[in-house]
């Protein structure tokens, strides 16, 4: 990606303000490396909280909880893709944003409960469906995580919509910290899968405050009955316009992204596969993390551009993006090397069957997140349209592929499926962009990061002791930036510039 020009920075004495854009391209930079390194928590405090509540819990149990906290979290996520990108845009819009704030959390706040009271009254059908009768208990106590985790998004939305992006990262940080040490007490208490549950809620409910102390999110805005008549089918035009398209894009991203679970639970899978695949996705789930946190910022730089008539630059900021999701390729291909040893190590040997899913399934998150910065290049060129058009024909394909491997390959049949489709609309993807002429694909970064792969998973392969894992890992990582440069993935622009960015001093947080 095309790094700021360190021409345009202040002297660190002081000086002349940087220019507008300039200051926003900080301003957006220094919030999505904050938000990441906030997400990037989970990966240690997850690893955690994995392997205290595997061995708790044992496979079965950790199992049912994986599931029912996927139920929930999907929910959640489906929930979130209808209105998160609109409401984001609607506040970040606005003149004033607290009539726009009390709008979206109204919204939050009547569809997370009304999820809650669905997910609390089809728990016992649900349960059966997936093959876990035992779990409606558990589903009725989650289904407060909806309500609670709605209001929490509320307050998150506006505070991306206003640029407040160290506060995002504050709540997530809370948000994780509270769960590792909420759920290790319970478990050492002796508490079960309810237990468990329960300290979820509690991470949540700990989030909210945080929240709640951050904005003061007003329900409903008191305003002068003449000014709400005069400002109130304006400040819906936004949220209706930006809705359907962007909605239907991001349920059919949701969808896709995780229906192999569900589809291994309903369609024959014991607990115990549902807890090795589990484990897995778990363990792979970096590269949406650096989705999660990219994505939203990559779509406000481009929506800026493209507004300002600044085409040649949005192009190639989605160029750029779209380089870096493709250098995501060799740390996956690290991962996919040393599954077995990284499985055994955190969740036990009991887990050893999750080591060649993990292989398969780091690769498919890879792709996803290639999938979803093609998206929103779309989404910021006004073609959500499109963007759903390919997302919607691989997530039927996979769904016939799972009815067909799934019963017959079990885990290791959703796994080759969610990889294989999710290449597939990675691909149809980039193809599109660079017949939109939205952005090029990067094709020299791609047989980089595909020589990188190949070098690096022959380096990991070989196993060594558990001691030397994570030396070996982190050393290995290291060596990939290294090896991008050295085949020329920067050009000495980029190279100057990037060197200027290391040499200024860290904001404080």
């Amino acid at each position: 990606m095309a790094l700021p020009n360190p021409t345009q920075y202040p002297p660190a004495s002081g000086g002349a303000a940087p220019p507008a854009a300039t200051a926003s391209a900080l301003h957006t930079a220094d919030g999505t490396l904050r938000v990441f390194l906030a997400e990037l928590l989970l990966l240690p405090t997850g690893l955690v909280t994995a392997g205290v509540l595997s061995r708790g819990l044992g496979p079965e149990g950790y199992g049912s909880f994986t599931l029912a906290a996927s139920v929930v979290g999907w929910l959640a996520a489906m929930t979130a893709a209808l209105f998160g990108r609109a409401a984001i845009k609607l506040v970040g819009e606005a003149a004033d944003w607290r009539p726009a704030g009390a709008l979206v959390l109204r919204v939050s706040l009547w569809s997370g409960a009304l999820g809650t009271l669905a997910l609390a009254a089809a728990a016992g059908p649900l349960a059966h469906a997936l093959g876990q009768p035992a779990l409606s208990g558990a589903l009725r106590l989650f289904a407060l995580d909806l309500l609670l985790s709605a209001l929490v998004r509320a307050h998150r939305w506006v505070l991306i919509g206003t640029g407040r992006y160290r506060e995002q990262a504050a709540l997530t940080t809370a948000r994780v910290l509270a769960r590792l040490g909420l759920i290790v007490g319970f478990v050492h208490a002796g508490g079960a899968l309810l237990g468990a549950v329960a300290a979820s809620l509690g991470a949540t409910l700990v989030e909210l405050a945080f929240a709640r102390a951050r904005v003061r999110l007003p329900f409903r805005l008191a305003r002068p009955r003449a000014e709400q008549r005069a400002a109130g089918p304006a400040r819906h035009v936004g949220w209706r316009a930006s809705l359907a398209p962007l909605a239907a894009l991001s349920l059919s991203l949701q969808l896709f992204s995780r229906a192999d679970l569900f589809a291994l639970s309903t369609l024959g899978g014991s607990a115990v596969t549902v807890g090795h695949y589990g484990a897995a996705q778990n363990l792979a789930v970096v590269p949406s993390l650096f989705a999660l946190s990219f994505s939203p910022l990559l779509l406000s730089s481009l929506a800026r551009l493209r507004r300002g008539g600044r085409l040649a630059e949005a192009q190639a900021l989605a160029h750029g993006g779209l380089r870096v999701a493709l250098a995501l390729l060799p740390f996956a291909a690290i991962a996919a090397a040393a599954a077995r040893e990284v499985v055994v190590l955190i969740y036990g040997a009991a887990f050893a069957p999750a080591a060649p899913l993990l292989a398969a399934l780091i690769f498919k998150e890879v792709t996803l997140v290639t999938l979803a910065v093609a998206t929103t290049v779309l989404i910021a060129g006004d073609r959500a349209r499109q963007g759903m058009l390919l997302t919607l024909p691989p997530l039927l394909l996979a769904l016939a592929g799972y009815g067909t491997l799934v019963p017959r390959a079990g885990a290791s049949g959703a796994a080759a499926v969610a990889t294989t489709v999710s290449l597939l609309a990675a691909t149809a993807a980039l193809g599109w962009l660079h017949h939109t002429r939205l952005a090029r694909v990067p094709w020299p970064t791609l047989l980089r990061a595909a020589l990188l792969g190949g070098l690096a998973y022959a380096a990991t392969a070989p196993p060594t002791t558990p001691a030397l894992l994570v030396p070996k890992l982190l050393l290995a990582a290291a060596l990939i930036p290294a090896g991008f440069l050295l085949l020329g993935e920067l050009s000495a622009a980029e190279r100057a510039r990037l060197a200027a960015l290391l040499r200024r001093p860290p904001a404080p947080f």
